[in-house]
């Protein structure tokens, strides 16, 4: 009997049915309650009976509330979201149907966004396990699907408003109420839908459908959408649940300040709060967050958002205190109801000073002018400033770009205790504080610190002492300039204005002379005007017409040539209108941003280095639009496939940008290198614009020779990689990496040579003619001025290093400036600036001081790459190179020449020896050539390294 049960054929059941099919039809029937809704959409409905329940679930019924969190409204919109919309979704959306927002709406709710997630949830799993071909495409458009619902119901600023009004409205119980909105905060604050939809688009871009991707699993948008919607919670208008709703905004950020993006989410409430003018409304609502919720709001504030507001119309030339006025007013408006706050603008002063945090001037300036405000409060902390400003440690330990921002805060105070109370500043000046800071800073052995404290005692000096007991000191003229910068903080006298100085003060006003050039004129108005410009006074050449025969003798010119553009078989395929290369900087930059054209962008884009060059020293078309160029040429991308041309024109055109004006454009480099947002072959292209542009503007010839070397390449036929594979692995891809090892060639030659001269015989036994040696004579280059050891200081070498300190402290050792992708790269480029500025330079003592400091602690990251080894090894060379007065380095840097020796010779003892040519080889040589570097030094100045090893031991 078994055999008559056994089956033929066995076909699965398909429970998600196809988009195209028609659904069977429900009996529709008037709705009186949720089970008659749900009872037809269990049903199988078809689009007139969903549109039924549609239509009813959307009107406010007395007992029943889709926004109430219980069974029955979870029961219809499970359904709905498991039943209904996979198989009406696409037919609504491509019919584009009234009823989408009306579902939409429906789905608005926190039991909603519940079942949105599961559903995404399931159809996760259900893809990841293994299944028929058929059925995974079904699961993918389900997913799909899903993921353009949640979409859509959480898309708008005011989604998370409506979402608690309707609590408000359904939910009586206040229990209820709170336990649905923190269910609500913890799927949008607390990161579900973030992880849910960037593993929903994880499987989806791995799909053979092209999937472009949600806002929702962008960080970045995510936090800007949520700032939105916060802001119209907190700037709700006047009414009795007005305090619920703000209370309920503080819990939402509270738990979405540690999502991630804080700066964007912060950036974006404090925006649309000054856009829609209430403003006010911040002040009230930040003392519902907790302490340390206000601490951190803060903090992004005035590292983020207020400095882009006061900077946004930085390019417009008009005076920063209307700005700074707006912003004082606006940080005043924060922490008005709240006394933490008070007290955490006087610590974010202080940590600006000591974790180096590289805060804005003009923010700095309008925090001081709000705790100035306390005479107490202003006193505490310029003591505080004060202390830290002259201990020993903080001197020698703390990079130069933050105790600079020290400095800057330190005579804002002063200033402000100058006007308020004069004695109190006379005091301070004959403070035991105050002269063991200026002691303690003029016996440092960084000459910037020493300048810094120079400047400071004079300053406050001329401030409090008259004109003949003045404090005095001999600046250099390269310091005179920065010493008159820093004296004119201290007569800054900044007020608390209002908050429209903020939101108006970079907005050029509406000239209607311009609004009139603008408008189009008619045909009349330009038919008078060009009868107006051609009226002539006197004679006038008129052309005679003349019908007579009379030139029938001459013989006409011949036809021109055929054009070249001409010989296409298809007269529409003839361009005429062909682009020409622009002139100006302005239509160089409109015809780069053009990717749409493609001869008018590449023509352009291979003109740039030589327009820039050209226009440097040619009127001021390039300084007035240098950090428009500079953002421009960073930023670019390679749209055509242009592979090495693109790479090669694009640094040509960085290095133009930063010789046109390298005291500024230094700086803009090294905050783009840490702080943009730019992949990996962008923050190359940076740093091989700085060490190569560095190097021409020292007067080196590197460009010329790498010209002649790539031509060379060129014209001889060779094996070559892939195009893409060739631009990482080929020395000349990546030139900063080239430069080095003809520099380590050239620092390492002597050194071979001079062995080779004591291993042949003495130097009285090798003659040299008179008429070769004139020959030498010929050939060597006569000296020309180093202008880079005027600016490579504070233009390149300390922004680099400074902010290589703060990003370590900020994020840690393990970012992506770290990696072996950008590290050997950013360690050559500071060498390659410690090089071309050469020995003569002033601010050397300073660089080697920081630049040793900065190898010695990377120590750790070289052992477990042999990239980073080779790069930190170049650097010490480099480093041993350039400081020729080998006293000074014995004298200054004892413990760093010992440490620096110790470990080099355990690198070069555990350094196997590899094949010739090999990077196991060049480490090795490198690391002999430093031990022989340094061991001249210590056998030289033996007795004084053991007299500071001594002291130090005791």
């Amino acid at each position: 009997m078994d055999d008559f049960l056994t089956p033929v054929t066995v076909t699965k059941r398909d429970n998600s049915r196809a988009l195209h099919n028609t659904p069977v039809k429900a009996t529709v029937k008037t709705i009186t309650s949720p089970q008659d809704a749900l009872a037809i959409l269990r049903a199988q409905p078809d689009i007139h009976a969903l549109e039924t329940v549609l239509g009813w679930l959307n009107n406010d019924q007395p007992d029943f509330s889709m926004a109430d969190p219980a069974p029955s409204s979870s029961q219809i919109i499970y359904t709905l979201v498991n039943s209904t919309l996979p198989d009406y979704w696409q037919t609504l959306v491509q019919s584009r149907s009234k009823n989408v927002p009306i579902l939409v709406g429906v789905l608005r709710t926190v039991s909603g966004l519940g079942a949105l997630l599961a559903r995404l949830r399931t159809l996760i799993t259900q893809r990841g396990q293994k299944d028929e071909p058929r059925n995974a495409e079904i699961t993918r458009q389900h997913l799909e699907d899903a993921v353009s619902i949640l979409a859509s119901v959480l898309d708008g600023n005011q989604t998370s408003r409506k979402i608690y009004d309707s609590l408000l409205c359904s939910v009586k119980n206040d229990m209820r109420r709170s336990l649905a909105w923190k269910e609500y905060i913890a799927q949008i604050a607390g990161g579900k839908v973030l992880s849910v939809v960037a593993q929903a688009e994880e499987i989806l871009k791995k799909g053979s459908k092209q999937y472009d991707g949600s806002w929702l699993a962008d960080g970045t948008r995510f936090a800007a959408w949520l700032g939105h919607n916060i802001a119209v919670m907190v700037c709700a208008v006047e009414g009795e649940n007005r305090a619920d709703i703000q209370m309920a905004a503080a819990r939402l950020t509270g738990k979405a300040l540690s999502l991630g993006h804080r700066n964007r989410l912060v950036k974006e409430i404090i925006s649309m709060a000054l856009e829609n003018g209430n403003h006010i409304s911040l002040s009230g609502w930040i003392p519902k967050l907790q302490n340390n919720e206000q601490c951190r709001f803060l903090d992004s504030c005035l590292s983020d958002s207020i400095p882009q507001l006061m900077e946004a119309n930085a390019r417009i030339p008009l005076d920063a205190r209307p700005r700074i006025a707006g912003a004082a007013a606006l940080i005043q408006t924060l922490i008005s109801e709240s006394p933490i706050l008070k007290d955490a603008l006087s610590s974010w002063l202080v940590k600006c000073s000591t974790t180096g945090v590289d805060p804005s001037v003009l923010v700095i300036r309008a925090v001081v002018a709000i705790v100035a405000l306390d005479e107490d409060r202003l006193q505490t902390l310029t003591e505080k400033l004060m202390a830290d400003f002259g201990d020993s440690l903080y001197i020698r330990h703390t990079p130069i770009l933050v105790q600079e921002c020290l400095t800057r805060t330190l005579l804002l105070c002063f200033g402000h205790i100058h006007r308020k109370q004069s004695m109190a500043l006379f005091m301070l000046a004959r403070s035991s504080t105050h002269m063991t800071a200026i002691s303690n800073r003029l016996s440092a052995s960084s000459p910037r610190a020493r300048f810094l404290g120079m400047a400071v005692g004079q300053i406050v000096s001329g401030l409090v002492d008259n004109s003949e007991t003045v404090m005095k000191f001999d600046f250099d003229a390269s310091e005179k300039e920065d010493l008159e910068m820093l004296r004119q903080l201290v007569s800054f006298e900044d007020t608390i204005g209002n908050v429209e100085d903020l939101t108006q003060a970079g907005l050029p006003k509406k000239d209607k002379g311009i609004e009139a050039k603008k408008r189009p004129a008619t045909k009349s108005q330009t038919v008078a005007r060009t009868s107006t410009q051609t009226q002539i006074s006197g004679p006038r050449i008129v052309e005679v017409l003349d019908d007579s025969d009379e030139d029938e003798d001459l013989v006409p010119y011949s036809k021109p040539d055929s054009d070249p553009e001409d010989e296409d078989d298809d007269p529409s395929m003839v361009k005429r209108d062909k682009p020409t290369a622009p002139v100006y900087i302005r239509d160089l930059m409109s015809s780069v941003r053009d990717t749409e054209n493609y001869d008018r962008h590449i023509l352009a884009f291979r003109a740039a280095p030589a327009l820039i060059r050209r226009k440097t020293g040619f009127g001021k078309e390039v300084i007035d639009h240098i950090g428009d160029l500079a953002g421009l040429f960073i930023g670019l991308t390679d749209h055509f496939e242009l592979d090495e041309e693109f790479d090669e024109v694009r640094q040509q055109a960085l290095i133009a940008i930063l010789l046109a004006q390298p005291a500024s454009i230094g700086k803009v480099y090294a905050r783009a290198y840490f702080e943009g947002e730019y992949s990996i072959s962008q923050r190359l292209a940076i740093l091989s614009a700085m060490g190569l542009g560095a190097r021409e503007l020292a007067g080196f010839e590197d460009f010329e020779q790498d010209q002649k070397i790539k031509e060379a390449s060129k014209a001889f036929p060779s094996k070559k990689l892939p195009p893409h594979l060739h631009q990482i692995y080929a020395d000349e891809s990546q030139p900063v990496a080239a430069l080095s090892r003809r520099l380590e060639q050239m620092m390492i030659k002597p050194m071979a040579l001079q062995a080779a001269d004591k291993a042949s015989g003495p130097n009285i036994l090798k003659v040299r003619t008179f008429s070769s040696r004139m020959e030498v004579e010929k050939k060597r280059k006569k000296p020309i001025a180093n202008e880079l050891a005027k600016v490579v200081a504070q233009s390149f070498f300390f922004p680099l290093t400074g902010r290589w300190w703060s990003h370590v402290q900020a994020y840690g050792p393990s970012t992506i400036q770290s990696t072996p992708h950008l590290l050997p790269t950013y360690l050559r480029t500071l060498s390659l600036l410690l090089h071309s500025s050469g020995p003569s330079t002033l601010s050397l003592p300073s660089m080697t001081s920081e630049f040793w400091d900065l190898l010695l602690s990377l120590r750790t990251v070289a052992t477990g790459d042999i990239t980073i080894m080779e790069a930190m090894l170049f650097s010490i060379l480099t480093l041993l190179d350039v400081n020729e007065d080998h006293r000074r380095i014995a004298q200054e840097h004892p413990k760093e020449l010992l440490e620096t020796q110790v470990w080099v010779k355990g690198v070069w003892e555990a350094m196997g020896k590899g094949s010739e040519g090999s990077q196991d080889e060049r480490v090795r040589m490198l690391a002999a050539s430093i031990l022989v570097r340094s061991q001249e030094v210590v056998e030289k100045y033996q007795r004084m390294l053991m007299g500071d090893m001594m002291v130090l031991d005791k």
